[in-house]
């Protein structure tokens, strides 16, 4: 289905199925300059395939798009966006299931442009994103090229071939949101790596994810601010490596700052080797001192056995930050280490 050109349009208990396009849009294909507002409500795309966008492409439209209550399973692309692929076009996408899509780039929904996606009250799941060339762009959800990103009570889980959520050069603001068991090629669930884009998370939980660099997060961005999230991190019996919960490489200055959250880090015995997950890790240029700033207020760090759901110790006295090539200023709120309730009069 091509619209082009057309006047406000509702599509309601619509199906799409098996449907094949040469390069843009499997199932429909939106480029208008007209002012209008586009509805799909209760439709299912299924098995639609093309280059871009197995289900739904829209291309530099001045017009919104509404998705509500609908499915996309199984969709695919094969570069990128495997169920939508959005360039320059406000896009809202509320109590819809994302399901087993599948592209190289983006198994989900490839966002870019100076526009918005907003989506709540959603589910983004088993997206596979298996791929040699682009495996950093290997995530179930990329925002690209200034875009602005908003997630809000949204599932995004059992991406194991692919990440969650990659930001490049976009800001974003995620809340009342779950991340589980997510694996990406930087970090598991959010890869943010724009300079100059901000990161908002707030209410958010964080549990089994697995990345090559942060298994929850990894930042390049300069400000990011963790507020009421939960992280519980994970250790594989099978590898002795173990990458942080949250891994920040900035270009720049960057400023970090993790308010009333609590993270649990497990520990493991692999070959008589005692592994304990890292929480933070700072890494920075070679050859070069940045300036980093850490804030951490009223945040609770535990260890937990592997495979137990038992608190075992509280150890506030734990040293559970690493900063390399960097300049920090740190405010922590424990007397020593990370972390403890406590109060900051910088946050």
């Amino acid at each position: 289905m091509a619209l082009h050109g057309v006047k406000n349009f509702e599509l309601t208990l619509c199906s799409f199925a098996n449907n094949v396009a040469g390069n843009w849009g499997g199932a429909m294909w939106s480029s208008t300059k007209a002012a209008i507002m586009i509805t799909i409500s209760g439709c299912s795309f299924e098995n639609n395939t093309s280059n871009h966008a197995g289900a739904i492409y829209s291309d530099r439209s001045n017009c919104e798009f509404s998705v509500k209550n609908c499915n996309f399973t199984s969709n695919a692309a094969t570069i990128s966006g495997g169920a939508l692929f959005v360039n320059d076009t406000t896009f809202q996408i509320s109590n819809s299931h994302f399901s087993q899509n599948k592209a190289p780039v983006a198994g989900a929904i490839f966002f870019k442009g100076e526009q918005m996606l907003h989506i709540k009250q959603s589910t983004i799941s088993r997206t596979n994103c298996e791929t040699t060339l682009f495996r950093y762009l290997c995530y179930a959800i990329i925002g690209d090229m200034s875009a602005t990103v908003i997630l809000a009570h949204v599932t995004v889980c059992n991406n194991e071939i692919g990440g969650g959520l990659n930001l490049i050069q976009a800001r974003a603001e995620v809340s009342h949101s779950f991340f589980l068991n997510n694996s990406g090629s930087g970090g598991g669930a959010i890869y943010a790596t724009s300079q100059s884009s901000p990161l908002i998370i707030r209410n958010t939980t964080f549990v089994g994810n697995r990345g090559l660099t942060g298994s929850a997060l990894s930042l390049s961005n300069p400000v990011t601010l963790m507020e009421n999230c939960t992280f519980v991190g994970v250790v594989s019996l099978m590898s002795s490596k173990v990458t942080p919960l949250i891994y920040v490489q900035p270009e720049n200055s960057t400023d970090v700052r993790i308010v009333s959250s609590f993270f649990a880090v497990p520990k493991a015995t692999l070959s008589q080797t005692k592994i304990v997950q890292t929480v933070l890790y700072f890494k920075g240029p070679e050859m070069q001192i940045i300036p980093i700033t850490l804030y951490v207020w009223n945040t609770v760090y535990k260890r937990i056995n592997q495979g137990a759901t038992q608190v075992i110790d509280n150890l506030t006295n734990s040293v559970s930050v690493h900063f390399v090539n960097v300049g920090s200023n740190v405010n922590f709120t424990s007397e020593v280490s990370l972390f403890a309730s406590g109060k900051s009069d910088h946050l």
